[in-house]
């Protein structure tokens, strides 16, 4: 038996290797090495390339365009003038205090009670901002617009209604520190004070309404009609969204002059939301001279409001009742008229200082301190039920106010 040579085995492996290493590198080298040749003395390229499609229309856009941001100092319309309760027969002027009876208590009388009023909700001093961009088009300009406020409201609270009575009859409200209270309907019918169902409240009560407005549009403006001359006039269409949305809540207490554990409480409250959209159209008026620009606006759209209305009731006769929510949803027609007073003043070629006033309308909004049904359900003898139910009534709502700001020109 014949062996083969160790040493031959090894040298035909390591020829075998080398000649491996030397066909993938080549006659110029490695792979890896001609991977890198390519890249050297090329540059990277560019983030922004006027030379592509995209970044020459964004850049064509810019140097059409202005952007316009102000802010905004407007009044917001307070609820209508209602009391917070059901209509009370042969009382001209609830506010007044008149000689009730505490259904709720066996008809004992509670003395002298008036009805809060809404009227004491104001929602002045309101801010916001507004940004709109303009960009000029052959044969016109599209503004592409955006605005809202912050949260606003107001509330009131009537504390301790008992201090100043006189003691063993803190229960009893007087003409000067009369008792409030909340009027029901019986089975949907008014009463008068002696035969009447109320929520009567002997400790406390308080109201408060948040509100918020913001919305977007888009504006397509024609041609100016004389270009060479300074007064002006375009045409104007587009489309727009207006949100509107309130939330509204009353909380009374009461303690029999301080002969209960635990005060009873009752909760009523409700919000709304509005989105409001639609086209519009209108126009703009113009004097343009080489420092000021005068504009006015005026513009109606004519839109759908979706809304949905809740009312919310917590308890209302003692604790451990539940939380009852009534919700309600609808579209109605809901046109919004808006005129834009404006003045330019042009600092350079490139920024202007402007201001303004506002006035805007929208009819037919759902408000919660409208909706609310104060009703009740007649049991033995001076015995009732709450029954608080909703019935959406749309009403008008305004806002106005000034507004300042600036002008970019790119």
């Amino acid at each position: 038996m014949s062996c083969s040579n160790p040493f031959r085995i090894l040298a035909l492996l390591l020829a075998i290797l080398c000649g491996t290493n030397v066909c993938a590198q080549g006659p110029y080298g490695s792979r890896q090495s001609r991977q890198i040749d390519r890249y050297v003395g090329q540059q990277v390229p560019d983030i922004w390339d006027e030379s592509q499609p995209i970044e020459r229309f964004l850049t064509a856009v810019a140097k059409r365009s202005r952007l316009k941001l102000e802010y905004l100092h407007w009044d917001f319309d307070a609820p209508r003038n209602d009391n917070l309760g059901a209509s009370v027969l042969d009382i001209a002027d609830p506010l007044t205090p008149f000689e009730v009876f505490d259904n709720l208590n066996g008809g004992a009388l509670a003395g002298f009670a008036s009805v809060p009023g809404v009227n004491n909700l104001g929602m002045e001093d309101t801010s916001g901002v507004r940004g709109t961009l303009e960009v000029e088009l052959n044969g016109g300009t599209l503004e592409l617009g955006f605005f809202g406020t912050e949260q606003t409201g107001d509330d009131f609270m009537l504390a301790n209604l008992q201090a100043g009575r006189a003691a063993g009859t803190t229960a009893i409200g007087t003409s000067i520190r009369p008792n409030i209270i909340t009027p029901l309907l019986t089975n949907g019918v008014p009463g008068t004070p002696m035969f009447m169902n109320a929520f009567v409240y002997d400790n406390s009560f308080q109201a408060s309404i948040d509100s918020q407005l913001w919305g977007g549009e888009f504006v397509l403006l024609s041609e100016l009609y004389l270009p060479q001359e300074e007064f002006n006039w375009q045409w104007l269409s587009g489309f727009r969204y207006v949100s509107f949305d309130e939330e509204f809540t009353q909380i009374g207490t009461y303690n029999n002059g301080g002969g209960l554990p635990l005060n009873r409480v009752t909760w009523i409250g409700g919000d709304t939301v509005n989105n409001v959209y639609g086209p519009e159209i209108g126009g703009r008026a113009s004097v343009r001279t080489k420092f000021v620009t005068l504009s006015a606006t005026p513009r109606i759209a004519f839109a759908l409001n979706d809304h949905t209305s809740k009312v919310i009731t917590g308890p209302l006769t003692g604790a451990g009742e539940p939380i009852v929510r009534i919700t309600e949803e609808s579209i109605d027609f809901t046109p919004i008229v808006e005129l834009n007073l404006q003045m330019q003043i042009h600092l350079t070629a490139n920024f202007s200082i402007i201001g303004g006033y506002d006035f805007f309308y929208m009819f037919r909004v759902s408000r919660p301190t409208h909706n609310v049904v104060y009703n009740s359900v007649q049991g033995p003898g001076a015995a009732f039920t709450p029954d608080i139910g909703q019935k959406v009534s749309l009403a008008n709502f305004r806002a106005q106010g000034i507004n300042i700001g600036g002008l970019w020109t790119y």
